[in-house]
């Protein structure tokens, strides 16, 4: 990993910061491993986040519908 890459993550790292990355499709399980591996992160999904606070957002029409 470059240099300047690698003290900007480490900063972001320690201060708790956001990166968005980007990197080619065909690379990203290995750029996923790197990161991983120097970093103590949790792969996280940022659609089911999303998608997860949506429904928490929505009230339950179940109860309304009988």
């Amino acid at each position: 990993m470059a240099q300047p890459l690698e003290e900007k993550l480490t900063y972001a790292f320690r201060t708790g910061g956001f990166m968005a990355l980007t990197v080619d499709a065909r690379r990203f399980l290995d750029a996923e491993r790197v990161l991983l591996d120097r970093f103590p992160l949790q792969r996280v999904s940022l659609d089911k986040l999303m998608l997860d606070a949506m429904r928490a957002a929505v009230p339950d029409l179940s109860s309304t519908l009988s």
